[in-house]
């Protein structure tokens, strides 16, 4: 663990949440509204990263080093199934930019630029003319998505096909039968992923479930920059981060929603 790092863990007063992204980052910026008051938010890299030292943190826990537990929050698009006793949660929306346009982060947003609190449907209409936008522009980039997410799916994989050293004293051993096997798992596992995410995402468009479009949909600033900058006519993520930042009955939606232990 680098030592700066460290410094901070050991001179912390609360628990850590490690999450994804770097120093003011949309995660760091978002988790910090979220959950800055009861935990210390740290941004760390890549999911692998936030896996490994929220491990770390918990294995040495109420030791004279650290006094506090350690949870760890990797975007969906992480792909990797984890249970709560191992301290990692997955984010319910693919990454944090998905988050930022959820519907409810949208009226929002839209009571601050564009409409009034009390005319509901206007703020009706704003939303839905913005889901039915991020849902065509899902539609229209399918094969981007899966592709995407497959990628994602194989590089999670891969990590975790390793030879055991003791197999290399193995007279019989070749690293030639080995890498075929890999090669064989992971065309296996590329197919199995293809026809998943497929099917999840065709149902996803046929039914207009935005939940469940934002669950899988990885277009990034496609959506949140591109596409909602327009819808807002500004700066969307700015002034998405702000609501958040500020609107207590919107933290309180989405870290309902999100489903991180209750932290008192």
């Amino acid at each position: 663990m680098p030592k700066t790092l460290l410094a901070q863990l050991v001179g912390s007063q609360k628990p850590v949440l490690f999450c994804e992204g770097k120093p003011d980052s949309d995660d760091h910026n978002v988790y910090s509204s979220l959950y800055g008051k009861n935990y210390l938010v740290v941004p760390i890299g890549d999911h692998n990263d936030v896996i490994r030292y929220t491990k770390a943190v918990n294995k040495v826990k109420d030791s004279r080093l650290f006094k506090f537990s350690a949870l760890g929050l990797i975007d969906g698009d992480s792909l990797i199934n984890f249970t709560p006793d191992a301290g990692i949660y997955v984010l319910p929306y693919n990454e944090i930019e998905m988050l930022l346009v959820d519907p409810e982060v949208q009226k929002s947003v839209y009571v601050g630029t564009q409409a009034s609190k009390d005319d509901k449907d206007l703020l009706e209409n704003l939303v839905t003319t913005a889901n039915r936008s991020i849902i065509q522009k899902v539609k229209d980039n399918k094969a981007l998505i899966v592709n995407t997410a497959i990628k994602d799916n194989l590089d999670a994989h891969s990590a975790t096909l390793r030879v055991v050293p003791k197999q290399m004293a193995d007279s019989e051993f070749k690293f030639e039968d080995s890498i075929k096997a890999t090669q064989e798992n992971l065309i296996n596992s590329a197919k199995e992923y293809r026809k998943k995410t497929t099917e999840y995402l065709d149902q996803a468009i046929q039914s207009e479930d935005i939940m469940k479009v934002l669950k899988v949909c990885n277009l990034k600033h496609q959506i949140s920059g591109q596409l909602m900058q327009t819808m807002a006519e500004g700066n969307y993520v700015s002034f998405a981060e702000t609501q958040i930042a500020d609107n207590e009955d919107l933290q309180k939606y989405l870290r309902e929603y999100i489903g991180l232990p209750a932290q008192n």
